[in-house]
């Protein structure tokens, strides 16, 4: 279980059913779920940022797979259900199967998006938020090549998003600077 302090970020990171010792220490999980602990308790479990980046983008790799797996079945089962003797069922069901294709697409553009987001939000190195800039570019002209329209300033979201967040004293409050990156994706159009 990964937690985290808002600010200075520390990470925590606990085994399954830890028990919390009680205090006056907020720690925070990737959920936003906040706990109240004792700071001295929990010291040894303590890890990098390093360390706590992986084991997210580990976890989101997982449960994106674990969705892809079952998009996979879905259109699979799909495409298996096809009546060969009529041509309008067969039509419908490849249409079926291309807009599951789509959305897989869709979903793994959009969670690499997230992924960059989600590192412009935990960097401070100039050197990484100007490689993460042209990523965004590149990110940017994939959905358009693929169809997709984009707000004009779609690459620069996140950066404007990480200095409001700054100038509000929320830079460590992820989940919503990612709810308001995530509201530039509603409106996305094939």
């Amino acid at each position: 279980m990964l937690y985290h302090t808002k600010k200075p970020t520390v990470h925590y990171l606990f085994p399954k059913g830890y028990i919390f010792p009680m205090g006056d220490f907020e720690i925070y999980s990737t959920q936003g779920e906040k706990k109240l602990v004792e700071k001295s308790a929990i010291t040894s479990f303590k890890i990098s940022d390093i360390e706590a980046m992986a084991l997210l983008t580990g976890e989101l790799k997982g449960k994106v797979n674990l969705l892809m797996d079952g998009i996979k079945n879905i259109a699979s089962d799909v495409s298996s259900t096809e009546n060969t003797s009529e041509k309008k069922e067969k039509s419908k069901n490849e249409t079926t199967f291309e807009k599951i294709t789509q959305g897989i697409e869709f979903f793994k553009l959009t969670t690499k998006t997230m992924s960059l987001f989600w590192k412009i939000n935990t960097s401070n190195n100039e050197a990484e938020l100007l490689k993460y800039k042209q990523e965004m570019i590149d990110m940017k002209n994939v959905f358009e090549e693929k169809g997709y329209e984009l707000p004009e300033d779609f690459e620069e979201i996140p950066f404007q998003l990480k200095e409001k967040y700054k100038e509000e004293g929320k830079l460590n409050n992820f989940q919503e600077a990612a709810a308001e990156f995530k509201k530039a994706f509603s409106n996305i159009k094939p």
